[in-house]
């Protein structure tokens, strides 16, 4: 697996590319630790510190999960899990420009991220996903304008 994890909004994150089949994905990083269908029939693949998300009826990849303790995730010079939240947070919102909030997530429709733990100091939930543009934001009514000031942080 490569060691350098850049996210590139709504391209993909390091050699990963949305629409890339799963076998695709399996020959850039080894097959998957584990896989399962969710409840909307998603396909599901673990690797360690990554996930993979498939779209229910093409089986594309749509979205990218990494935990804390992926090191090497990186946007425009932002380390997401080294570097000081606060930092992390201040920098993509800013470069977003219009980050929301939904159901504990800082959601950059703009950068086609989200982000979870950042923003609440909850260590054990810090999360970051990247996602194919029209993942996210057709739910705009649930989504709430967020605000850097108002974190516990």
């Amino acid at each position: 697996m490569s060691n350098e994890f850049e996210i590139k909004p709504f391209s993909g994150v390091g050699p990963l590319r949305f629409g890339m089949t799963p076998q695709e994905v399996a020959t850039v990083l080894g097959p998957p630790e584990a896989s399962r269908r969710s409840f909307m029939n998603t396909l599901i693949e673990y690797r360690g510190w990554l996930t993979t998300m498939y779209e229910k009826d093409s089986d594309l990849l749509y979205e990218i999960g990494f935990s804390r303790f992926f090191e090497t995730l990186t946007y425009k010079g932002t380390n997401i899990f080294k570097d000081p939240d606060r930092e992390v947070l201040k920098n993509l919102c800013t470069e977003d420009g219009q980050p929301y909030e939904a159901l504990g997530f800082i959601v950059l429709l703009k950068l086609g991220m989200t982000l979870t733990g950042f923003h609440d100091g909850d260590e054990e939930k810090k999360t970051c996903s990247a996602f194919a543009k029209g993942t996210w934001g057709v739910e705009k009514d649930d989504l709430k304008p967020f605000s850097l000031d108002a974190t516990i942080l």
